[in-house]
């Protein structure tokens, strides 16, 4: 496995060389997570900051399109005795983005459960009333044809813990990902076997 550091959400811009474990944590409807352990090189260091993003190999589908991106929130130092000094990075995946959002005023939905997630995300990040709650570069993906009816009524909910609440629910996943310099918001229905 290679993963790479991200140049904001423009492209690839580094590699990490080489890392003693990692944990890349992939959830279907709650937020992804990871923890990277590096040797504690000052090149590591300098690269592997908090605000960084990162992605596997297996997740960039091409030079603009990339899944599962994690974003480093901490760091910590440690020394091992037999591996030295050691950086340890950890952080969430790009769902994250929505914990950030509230459902600003009282809403009530009723009908097709993609509709009204979409109203949502719309209303209260993409084009919130105030301006100031906007979330740049922040897109809906094509609708996925989800057609299974909910009827809900939000107020100051958060939009990540509602989004993963209805989706364990309902057996629907959702993704924030990035495809050509825009975070894009998705949804998908499982297959019922």
């Amino acid at each position: 496995m290679t993963i790479y550091v991200l140049n904001g959400l423009n492209g690839k811009a580094d590699v990490v060389q080489s890392f003693r474990s990692v944990i890349w944590n992939v959830q279907y409807w709650d937020r992804n997570d990871f923890v990277l352990i590096v040797p504690g090189t000052p090149a590591n260091i300098a690269m592997l900051k908090p605000g960084v993003l990162l992605v596997r190999d297996v997740d960039i589908v091409s030079d603009t399109e990339f899944h599962n991106v994690m974003q480093i929130r901490n760091v910590k130092y440690s020394y091992d005795v037999e591996e030295g000094w050691l950086y340890e990075v950890s952080g969430k995946g790009l769902k994250d983005i929505l914990r950030q959002r509230i459902v600003w005023s009282q809403t009530n939905l009723s009908g097709a459960i993609e509709t009204g997630i979409r109203s949502v995300i719309t209303q209260n990040v993409i084009s919130p009333a105030v301006s100031a709650r906007k979330i740049p570069n922040f897109i809906l993906a094509a609708p996925a044809g989800i057609t299974t009816k909910f009827e809900v009524q939000l107020f100051a909910d958060n939009i990540a813990e509602w989004l993963t609440e209805i989706g364990k629910t309902y057996g629907i996943g959702w993704d924030v990902y990035i495809k050509g310099g825009k975070y894009v918001f998705s949804l998908q229905a499982g297959t019922d076997r």
